[in-house]
């Protein structure tokens, strides 16, 4: 794999993300200059970067440069973001080299640093296998504050760093010059939430629906998703509005909003509340017709009547003219029924609450009072 080399300035963070070799993989480098000075035998010179990016590590390289009068006193930690995994970089067993100048820590390098650092050796451009493996980041994530601390662990140092093993020069400026932090990172893009507003019918026993405001969600690596909705339903009459939440399997998500508008589909129910039959003698007798609507209240009335009457050869014979018909809202008044043989029908319109409606037509018989 392939990488750029950018400058460092000191206090001054650089991110690179570049496009890796490898598909499926980002290559993402943040550098930092903090010039901070190393104590003797005191507390570590600490300094972070942050990533602002989301992946999944696959390989760390960390390069760091240190002026110190003993390196084997030097110990280097790395610390991912959590504060949970560190990582030793550097701790040799012996020798007085007096720096490391663009050292890179790599799991893939030819070996450790030598077990003796030689008196005035400043190890440079070179790389090393950490203390222990960088391969122990493998797998987390890569958004958040990495911290690197450089620690003097033991006292009585020389007094310089000049890179020479026999001239005795300045004292050493004991810094942690800078470093740079370097991962292979599994691409992970967010997945995107398409979302439709729908209108639905409501059931007509509850007067409510569930309803899917997915559009066609999806994520760009086809990772696995999984969708909220927010309410989640089932969903009463009138409109609510949704959120659609998307989320993959490596914890980015993306969300849309929609509206969910429910209807009363369903026409409201007509009782004629009358007889088969009645006989001449009942007369006068009124019949009020009721609706109802399992989504709230309906209204009947009557919107027409007929009287008539089939002879013997199947001939229908009209008998408006003697039938007497009072109609009044939902009731209608039967006043004269018309004579034995005769039906009588009337329209019963119901309206409901949504403006659903519908006709049924009621009717009677008129029989003879002498026979059963």
């Amino acid at each position: 794999m392939t990488r750029k080399t950018y400058p460092v300035h000191a206090t001054v963070l650089l991110l690179a993300i570049l496009a890796a070799g490898a598909a499926g993989a980002t290559v993402v480098s943040q550098s930092s200059s903090p010039g901070a000075f190393v104590a003797d035998n005191g507390p570590a010179a600490v300094d972070t970067i942050t990533i602002p990016d989301s992946g999944s590590i696959l390989d760390v390289d960390v390069t760091v440069s240190v002026h110190a009068p003993e390196m084997a006193d030097i110990v280097i930690d790395l610390t991912d973001p959590t504060g949970t995994v560190t990582v030793r970089l550097f701790e040799t067993e012996a020798g007085v080299a007096d720096a490391l100048l663009d050292v890179t820590f790599d799991d893939e390098a030819a070996g450790p640093p030598p077990g003796f650092l030689v008196n005035g050796s400043c190890p440079q451009s070179v790389s090393y296998q950490p203390h222990t493996p960088l391969s122990d980041l493998d797998g987390l994530e890569v958004n958040g504050t990495w911290t690197l601390s450089v620690s003097d662990v033991s006292p009585m140092d020389a007094s310089d760093c000049d890179c020479d093993a026999f001239v005795v020069g300045p004292p050493c400026p004991r810094t942690f010059d800078e470093w740079t932090i370097t991962f292979d990172v599994a691409d992970n893009q967010a997945p995107v939430a398409v979302c439709q507003d729908v209108s639905t019918a409501a059931d007509p026993v509850t007067c409510t629906t569930a309803a899917d405001v997915d559009g066609g969600s999806y994520d760009p690596d086809s990772d696995p998703i999984v969708l909220t909705q927010s309410p989640p339903g089932p969903y009463p009459l009138g409109v609510t509005p949704v959120t659609l939440s998307v989320e993959d399997d490596g914890g980015l998500s993306d969300s849309c909003s929609a509206v969910v508008t429910v209807v009363d589909g369903a026409s409201p129910v007509v009782e004629c509340n009358a007889p088969t039959g009645i006989v001449p003698p009942d007369a006068p007798i009124a019949f009020t017709a009721t609706a109802t609507d399992a989504c709230g209240s309906a209204t009947a009335e009557v919107t027409a009547f007929d009287c008539f009457k089939y002879t013997k050869k199947g001939k229908r014979i009209d008998k408006t003219g003697s039938c007497e018909v009072a109609i009044d809202g939902a009731t209608v008044t039967i006043l004269d029924s018309g004579g034995v043989g005769t039906t009588i029908e009337w329209t019963v319109s119901a309206t409901d609450g949504s403006g659903n409606t519908i006709d049924n037509v009621c009717s009677v018989v008129v029989g003879n009072p002498g026979k059963s």
